[in-house]
Formats: C-alpha cells, structure tokens, sequence
C-alpha cells in the first residue's frame, strides 16, 4: 500500500475519533474554578455559581457529584432540567421589537439558580407579555412577574407573604409599588391592603404614592405631579409633594427631607438623619456621579444604580456597577423606565 494512502487512512481515523469524541461528550465541560476573580465570567456559565465572600467561582451544589445516582434522571450537565430547557429554547425564539429596552433585557445573562427568570422578567414587563413568566421559580416569583406583565394588582395579592429564598419578605411591597411606577398608573397604590391593621395599610398607600411622586420629580416629569397625588400624604410629605410639583425649594422651608431634593452641599449630610441616603441624593441632584465613590460597597453600588436609573438613563453608567447581580437589576429598572420615557 502506498505511502501516501496510509496516511490519509490514518487522518481519517483520527478525525472520526476526534468527531465521536465531541458527538458523545457534547460541549467541553466547564471547570468553574477557572474564572476565580471574575464574576462576570462566572456567572454566564449555568454550573457555576459565584462567592462574593471569597471572590471564587464555584460549582454548583450538586453539579458533577453522585454521577452514578438517579440513573433515571436525565441531566444535561448545566443544572437544569430537560423541561426548562425546553422552556428556555421556546422564549429565546418570541420575537420582540429591537428596542433599546429589550437590548438591555438581553444583557442579562441566563442563570441556572435564583432568580433564573431575572432575563424573562425583564421581557416580560418591558412587551406586556405573561408567556415569558412561564419561566420564574416559585409561585412568588411568578405573581410578580404576571402583575406586572398584565399590569392587574390581583396576582399581587396571590403573593405569600413569606419567600426568603427567592425575593423575600417584600415581595408584595415590590408587587405595588413597581406596578404603579411600570403602569405609569398611581392608582394601584389604592389597592394595598396586605398588611395587619388599617393604619399600617395607610402608611404604605401613602409610601407608595410617595415613591411614584417622586420618581416623577427625579424624571424631570414633575408637570405630571398633581395636586390629587400630593393630597393623598400626610401634611409633612404632602407640602415635599407640592414643592417638587412647582420644583420650587422655598416651599420646603427648614424640612431636611423636601431639601435634600435638591442640590445641597455635602455637608448638609452630616446631620441628616440617614447619611448614606444623603450622600445618594448629593449625586443625584447635583449630577455628580463621583459623589458615590464617597460610599463602600454595597451602598456605592446602589448609588451608581440610581444615578444609570433616574439621571443619565445610559446603560454605559450601569456599566460600572460592580456586583454583577446587582448590575442585572438596574438593568430592569433601567429598561422598565426606557419603556416608559
């Protein structure tokens, strides 16, 4: 046999068992310990996990062990189940307008562990559309999602009080007050009525009312204050309202909590009562997102997160958040606020 056709056997024979090799093993196996020191790399990977205390990437728990138990289970390495998959593969192909809330939608990177339906959330309520819900957790996880997909206040009150895995006790409080501000319609903050006495139940309508106001102010929106909404708070906060609506400081008169709306020096913060709060509000209402270097973490991660949210409204500012989770979730709240500019 010639010289010549032997090698070319030989080739084949290699090529063929380098293509079984990837046919039966599938994708190369990540090694998760590979991207100690990188969160953003640890995160995009569905077997890996991140420990923000020791700054490693970790495998997740259950991952690659007891590989010769359940034999009946079938598990395609990544953590998640061949239904979710299914479900995953089904929403990546709803097409959906290319919008620059959508692209920030799909910044998100998916996850194999809570909250796993942070990226359909974010889809859901930015298109109106419940079939991206499908994904979420828990039953909390859902409601959520579907109040604010539906803009209806009902699954809102489907929510269990209790669900300190996943969002957490303020679950029905986000339910509210995140609908009201998504909807653009304050009127969902009349439905709050979750808590145990009538007085309590109050005070969170008039929070509510109080949060969607002022979101309006840092906006630039205040010609849409009305005067109704400002009647709905307590004398103190409702003559705040009225300032904010005529974005006018005179009418605050000696009341840190309406002054602090508008641009202060930094030492107005050192006898405010929440000087953290303070520091936040400096760089916003001065423009100044240096101000926030000024906090340690998690606080400066936060105050970058409302300045990229209610200032610049530029998702290269949400950019420079550093947690990766954290970042994730002013990317909502960025995209929900494009949706509605």
């Amino acid at each position: 046999m010639k010289k010549g056709v032997v090698i070319e056997i030989v080739a084949g024979i290699v090529i063929l068992a380098i293509a079984g090799y990837f046919y039966f093993s599938g994708e190369k196996e990540v090694f998760c310990p590979d991207y100690d020191g990188n969160q953003d790399e640890c995160l995009l990977h569905l077997e890996c996990e991140w420990d923000s205390q020791e700054n490693n990437c970790d495998m997740l728990e259950g991952i690659g062990e007891g590989d010769n138990e359940d034999e009946g289970d079938v598990d395609d390495g990544n953590g998640v189940d061949e239904d979710k998959n299914w479900l995953v593969s089904e929403l990546e192909e709803i097409v959906i307008p290319d919008n620059p809330s959508n692209q920030l939608c799909k910044k998100i990177p998916l996850s194999g562990r809570p909250p796993y339906d942070q990226r359909y959330y974010c889809l859901a309520i930015i298109n109106n559309d419940a079939k991206f819900c499908e994904s979420a957790d828990t039953e909390n996880e859902k409601n959520l999602c579907l109040a604010h997909a539906n803009e209806d206040s009902s699954y809102c009150k489907k929510i269990e009080g209790q669900d300190a895995t996943h969002i957490g006790d303020d679950t029905k409080h986000v339910c509210y007050f995140m609908l009201a501000v998504s909807s653009e319609n304050v009127n969902f903050c009349d439905d709050i009525d979750y808590l145990d006495t009538a007085q309590e139940n109050k005070e969170e309508r008039e929070q509510c009312y109080f949060s969607f106001m002022s979101n309006l102010y840092q906006w630039g929106k205040s010609d849409e204050i009305t005067t109704d909404m400002c009647g709905h708070l307590d004398s103190a906060d409702e003559n705040t309202c009225l300032a904010l609506k005529a974005r006018d400081i005179s009418m605050c008169g000696d009341n840190p909590n309406c002054l602090t709306f508008f641009e202060q020096p930094l030492s107005f913060c050192d006898d405010f009562p929440n000087k953290v709060s303070c520091i936040k509000d400096r760089a916003k209402y001065s423009k100044n997102i240096s101000i926030c270097e000024s906090l340690s973490q998690p606080d400066r991660d936060v105050c970058v997160g409302v300045y990229c949210t209610h200032i610049e409204l530029d998702a290269n500012v949400c950019d420079k958040i550093e947690d990766v989770k954290k970042r994730q979730e002013f990317y909502v709240e960025l995209a929900r606020t494009l949706k509605n500019w």
